[in-house]
């Protein structure tokens, strides 16, 4: 296990995704989200997001957890330079998704066009894997909490973003 400070946590959920379910062919929906989640990791991997897992419709990100690919040691003007990039490159990642998703059409006529709730906000994160068989990354914590409830709560179509987020990110960012 690892803990991170100040790791940008993005969480989504497509709305309506139980319904578009029940009205669809299993097999229409496992290629909807393959090919959905698919757009999603090619932008994440362009923008510099690291995507944690996916569980169902919910899509998980970061970006921040310095260390996952050998420890940061920038201190200083530089490492808050980069504090304020990870936070930039998430909100864009996040938009993006919301743009991606835009173009995408149901799986049939009974489907409501797709549409997705995202939340994010930035914090301390216990990282590891747990068990050992189906072995998986997950991240735990308050904050991470935070982000699945910012999300929740959101309004389709927007970016939900905790106090913390507007604050660091003020004068970057268009904020509502």
């Amino acid at each position: 296990a690892d803990e991170f400070e100040n790791v940008f946590i993005l969480a989504t959920d497509i709305c309506g995704f139980t319904k578009l379910a029940a009205a669809s062919q299993p097999s229409d929906v496992v290629r909807l989200l393959s090919r959905l989640f698919s757009t999603f990791d090619e932008l994440s991997d362009q923008m510099g997001v690291y995507k944690v897992q996916t569980i169902g419709d919910a899509y998980i990100a970061v970006t921040g957890m310095f260390g996952m690919f050998g420890r940061d040691t920038d201190s200083g003007v530089l490492a808050g330079r980069r504090h304020l990039e990870n936070g930039l490159a998430l909100i864009n990642f996040a938009v993006a998704m919301l743009e991606q998703i835009a173009k995408v059409e149901p799986p049939n006529e009974k489907c409501d066009k797709l549409n997705m709730r995202l939340g994010v906000h930035v914090g301390r994160v216990v990282t590891g894997v747990v068990g050992t068989k189906k072995l998986r990354y997950d991240l735990w914590g308050t904050d991470m909490l935070i982000a699945t409830s910012l999300e929740s709560n959101g309004i389709p179509g927007e970016v939900c973003v905790s106090e913390q987020v507007t604050h660091l990110l003020q004068g970057h960012c268009d904020f509502r």
